[in-house]
C-alpha cells in the first residue's frame, strides 16, 4: 500500500511536534516518521497515539547534535522502509544550557546553542538531497 503523504517530524516525543506527528498519523494512508533522540528505546515511543487504519508511525533514532545523524536517518528510512522521498519535513532542535545574560555565556556555549538550535534543523533536508 502506498503511503501518501510521508511526513518526517524530528523531536516528536513531546510538545507541539508530537501533536503534529499524531495529527498527520490520524489521516488515512499517511506514513509518519518520528525521529527522536532515544529511538525505539525511548519511553516516549509508547506515548505516541494510535494511528488511522492504513497509516503508520515509524520511530527512528535521530540525535540532532550528531553531524552524521541526518544522513543516517535518511539512510535508515530508505533501507528499512523503502522511503524514496518525503513530502513534509518538520525539523527543529533545541537546547538551553545557559540561562543567564549573553555577556556571561562562554563562546563555546553560544556556539553550541547556535549549531544545534539554528544549523541542525537544516540537516534532515540536506540528508534527503
Amino acid at each position: 500500500m502506498p503511503f501518501t503523504p510521508s511526513v518526517l517530524v524530528t523531536g516528536s516525543k513531546s510538545g507541539i511536534r508530537k501533536g503534529l506527528l499524531s495529527t498527520y498519523a490520524s489521516r488515512p494512508t499517511t506514513a509518519a516518521f518520528a525521529a527522536i533522540r532515544g529511538g525505539l528505546d525511548s519511553g516516549a515511543v509508547r506515548a505516541l497515539t494510535a494511528v488511522e487504519q492504513g497509516s503508520k508511525i515509524v520511530v527512528a533514532k535521530h540525535d540532532a547534535s550528531s553531524r552524521t545523524a541526518a544522513v543516517e536517518l535518511v539512510g535508515f528510512l530508505k533501507d528499512n522502509h523503502d522511503v524514496s522521498s518525503l513530502d513534509i519535513v518538520i525539523a527543529k532542535a533545541c537546547i538551553v544550557k545557559h540561562f543567564g545574560p549573553a555577556l556571561k555565556a562562554s563562546a563555546r556555549t553560544i556556539s553550541e546553542h547556535f549549531e544545534l538550535n539554528h544549523l541542525a534543523p537544516i540537516s534532515p533536508y540536506q540528508g534527503t538531497q
